[in-house]
């Protein structure tokens, strides 16, 4: 009994760790693109791309040998370097063409899904990856995922820099004012294109690293989809308010509400007085009851909103 529960704890740790990472990645991202008056509806999509990425390398023992204990950093830094590459289909249309953000987001997600899943069934003619989850942690942490365990200080890290660079940085400036007001930092002779493209790129590799960590919470499966996570990142960035460190702190409580859920699917084995999908749908429930509320909204003026530059 003893060690049942101790092996529950040590999933539900990792679980959280990992979870911290996906949502913090995710709703920055979210944030850097709606900073930029980009509205990025696709992060779901972007999110299963970086997880499929690791995935197929995470279970490539050719790959895991050539880099040994570097293997899950050097998948996650090049699941975000691909996605980065891959969001380029979502940054053209919305940047220079000027189409629909929502309508473009919504179908690179449904692309990312298909494409996933047609990847998964008819490349490796299975119904899921399973990633070699020992790659990705080391004795000494007790059967915590050691890889989600180091990525809480880079993720914290990445905060701390996100806040520096959007308050302290003449391109965080130029960042706040592309989602307020365009056409006053064309005025100033700054290219509002230039800006959104480089949010866009950093928003890609960010995304690809929160997906990236997606199969490690998930134990080591992959069947083709983040379960909302890019849409649960969205939520975490409104009920934050646009605010660097209220969303990391959003993205806390979330990942807690996700590790409870999951430990809950082994613990119903020793108590099922209520089921586990009662657990799993808190964190999707949880947006639906808080966003009512939430009476003033600080997202930028742009947001959503194409930029014509003849209109200047």
């Amino acid at each position: 009994m003893d060690t049942g529960i101790s092996s529950t704890a040590a999933l539900g740790i990792s679980t959280f760790f990992a979870f911290i990472a996906v949502y913090t990645m995710g709703s920055f991202a979210g944030l850097l693109s709606e900073k930029s008056g980009i509205v990025n509806i696709a992060l779901d999509g972007k999110m299963i791309i970086g997880a499929l990425v690791f995935a197929l390398l995470l279970s490539n023992q050719g790959f895991i040998e050539t880099f040994g204990k570097a293997t899950p950093y050097v998948a996650i830094l090049i699941a975000g370097l691909v996605t980065a590459v891959f969001s380029i289909v979502f940054t053209i249309p919305s940047v220079y063409f000027m189409s629909d953000q929502v309508i473009t987001g919504t179908a690179i997600n449904l692309f990312s899904v298909a494409f996933s899943v047609l990847m998964i069934t008819t490349v490796l003619h299975s119904n899921s990856i399973s990633i070699d989850i020992t790659a990705t942690s080391a004795s000494w942490a007790g059967g915590i995922n050691t890889t989600a365990i180091i990525m809480l200080p880079i993720s914290i890290l990445v905060i701390v820099i996100g806040w520096i660079i959007i308050n302290k940085t003449h391109y965080g400036l130029h960042l706040r004012t592309s989602g307020e007001n365009p056409y006053a930092l064309e005025t100033a002779g700054v290219s509002v294109y230039k800006t959104r493209v480089i949010a866009l790129t950093l928003a890609g590799f960010f995304t690809g690293i929160g997906g990236a960590m997606f199969p490690i919470a998930m134990s080591g499966t992959f069947s083709g989809t983040v379960n909302g996570s890019g849409f649960i990142s969205l939520a975490i960035l409104i009920i934050g308010q646009w605010n660097v460190i209220f969303i990391f702190l959003v993205s806390l409580a979330f990942a807690g509400l996700t590790a409870v859920s999951t430990m809950w699917v082994t613990f119903q084995n020793l108590n099922d007085a209520l089921p586990y999908e009662l657990f799993n749908i808190i964190p999707f429930i949880l947006p639906l009851i808080i966003l009512p509320f939430i009476k003033n909204s600080s997202s930028p003026a742009f947001a959503g909103k194409p930029y014509k530059k003849d209109l200047r």
